[in-house]
């Protein structure tokens, strides 16, 4: 059974429709302007008054004078009802924010017809997205097998005597391995995340052993740019914090290799630990290009990539990083300074200051 969500004022239109969608075996839910993309409904009918009073809703914000950003809406699609006349004041904000359009009145058929077209169309992508984590947890598993098989076979190597040529290129295979084994493990990690199933590996840990191996981890990568990399961590030792060890290693070497990537030839990368009241900072500046500052936010939506950029690159790492560290209690802030390079902070609560989970 669908549920349906009815995002309308009171009154005899909104009370008609309930009547036809519990006669046709729909479950009805009235819902508020708040809170409206963690409704758990299948559908929201909406009149134009009500969805534009819901453009204060965080994932889809529906302004008056801006069109929406549908592609970061992640809540039911939105059937809007309105009547002919009042079209042609609608603002395009509200005609935006609907993925369908219904002309008041319509027939019993018609609006029961388009109800479930949308619902089924839901129905069927509910499922893809299902089968996609599966098929992706498949190709993991199967990529891991063959990378661990490597990985012990160079370990099995170390036992013979090699000359340094030998022992270098083996060092090459192994941290190559590493790091492939990383990204799968990475890649189901965000599976899991879309399904809601991301592992808990919450733990009490030293944020500064945490940023010594990151730097570790990035450092041919630094080589290779003739980068130079500066660490500051506290003279005594720092506060721990309560969090997934897997999860900070992940949001540090992605700040270190943006910071790598974008940097310019023979630049600087600065990584501070700042121990403040309740928490710890970690700032990761570059000496980049910069960042505008009506791109601070772009920067961390899926997909984009700054204009004139020529790094290689999804545009997925840093959206992620910041999932993770929100998910751990923390955050992900930048400031920038165009022509002078980009400071990148990853904030986590200090074990003193963390909810126990």
């Amino acid at each position: 059974m669908s549920r349906i969500g009815l995002l309308m004022l009171p009154g005899g239109n909104r009370q008609l429709i309930e009547r036809v969608l519990t006669h046709n075996d729909f479950d009805v839910e009235v819902v508020d302007t708040a809170g409206l993309a963690d409704c758990p409904v299948d559908l929201l009918l909406a009149d134009p008054r009500s969805l534009l009073q819901a453009r204060t809703a965080a994932d889809r914000p529906v302004p008056d004078s801006a069109p929406a950003d549908t592609g970061s809406w992640s809540g039911p699609p939105i059937m809007l009802l309105t009547r002919a006349s009042d079209r042609p004041g609608l603002p395009e904000s509200v005609l935006i924010a609907a993925d369908e359009v219904v002309t008041m009145p319509a027939s019993q058929r018609e609006l029961l017809d388009r109800i479930n077209r949308l619902t089924a169309r839901r129905r069927q992508a509910a499922e893809e997205r299902r089968m996609t984590r599966l098929h992706t947890a498949h190709v993991v598993h199967e990529l891991c097998t063959p990378l661990q098989a490597v990985l012990a076979s160079a370990d099995l190597m170390r036992t013979e005597h090699l000359d340094p040529e030998q022992s270098a290129l083996l060092d090459h295979i192994t941290r190559g391995g590493k790091r492939m084994l990383d990204l799968v493990n990475e890649l189901l990690d965000r599976s899991r995340s879309e399904s809601g199933h991301l592992p808990d590996r919450t733990t009490v840990m030293d944020p500064a052993e945490a940023v010594d191996a990151a730097v570790s981890a990035v450092r041919p990568l630094v080589e290779r740019r003739n980068l130079t990399v500066t660490v500051n961590l506290p003279a005594d030792a720092a506060p721990q914090v309560r969090a997934d060890p897997v999860h900070v290693h992940r949001v540090l070497t992605n700040l270190l290799s943006n910071a790598i990537k974008y940097n310019r030839e023979n630049g600087a990368i600065d990584v501070r630990m700042d121990v403040q009241p309740g928490r710890i900072a970690v700032d990761v500046a570059d000496t980049g290009p910069g960042i505008a500052p009506d791109e601070m936010e772009r920067i961390f939506q899926p997909y984009e990539r700054l204009p004139g950029s020529t790094a290689a690159g999804t545009g997925l790492g840093l959206p992620y990083a910041r999932l993770l560290a929100e998910r751990m209690g923390g955050a992900i802030t930048v400031e920038s300074r165009v022509g002078r390079g980009s400071t990148f902070t990853f904030v986590l609560p200090r074990v003193d200051a963390a909810p126990h989970r």
